[in-house]
């Protein structure tokens, strides 16, 4: 094992959380794969860091969640949720495509325009949010008249590049409603959920995950790409 463990996910019994343990525990195997094979091309790492930052933290309880929401005053996603009773937030891998998460005693409301997301745009709608085939994308019109972002949930530490963050479901209705009636799109019901979203400032790159399993799920995809 080369990403070190604060908790075992051995301990964990749950079965509502098996899902993420298996989840986790595959991020974790396969991030070590890549890492080994860097090694093997002369990339040195610093075992130390593994140590200091693990990977896999101890759990959050229910309890704990519970009280943090209450004080953000909003109801998190439940897949978020069953993330942190797993591992609260996850510690450093040595890839850089998959940034540190962080607890969920970290968590704080940032106004966009106070942290230099005032310019970033809700660019695609999943199929799951507008209840089309096909993903939404914005025009460059459409870019320059959209709500911008307002507050954002960061998850990930603040010492990463990548920063990823959650959107609350308000906004994503609000945006939608609006792109929906300026194409003149029939909804019968705005949409109410979360939305991941990426954004790597040194690449002007931004992405869009319908849910934060999601997102997890991708990392795999990522590593073993």
């Amino acid at each position: 094992m080369v990403t070190a463990s604060a908790s075992s996910l051995d301990d964990i019994t749950n079965d509502d959380l098996r899902d993420w343990v298996e989840l986790i525990g595959q991020i974790q195997i396969t991030a070590d794969a890549s890492i080994k094979k860097e090694e093997a091309g002369g990339v040195v790492f610093d075992q130390r860091v593994f140590d200091e930052y693990p990977f896999i933290k101890a759990p959050a309880s229910p309890e704990t969640i519970h009280q943090h929401e209450v004080t953000l005053q909003t109801s998190l996603p439940d897949d978020y949720k069953k993330f942190l009773q797993v591992t609260n937030g996850t510690g450093w891998t040595g890839i850089g495509w998959i940034p540190s998460l962080c607890g969920v005693e970290q968590l704080r409301w940032e106004q966009a325009d106070a942290v230099g997301f005032e310019s970033l745009r809700l660019e695609t709608f999943p199929p799951s949010v507008t209840s089309l085939e096909e993903t939404i994308s914005l025009t460059t019109d459409e870019f320059e008249e959209a709500p911008p972002l307002e507050r954002v949930l960061r998850i990930s530490d603040e010492d990463e590049d990548t920063i990823v963050f959650l959107l609350e479901p308000e906004y994503v209705r609000k945006t939608w409603a609006w792109l929906a009636g300026k194409r003149g799109i029939e909804t019968k019901d705005a949409p109410g959920q979360w939305l991941l979203f990426v954004f790597v400032p040194w690449m002007a790159s931004t992405k869009v995950h319908p849910t934060f399993e999601g997102y997890m799920r991708a990392k795999v995809k990522t590593i073993k790409a």
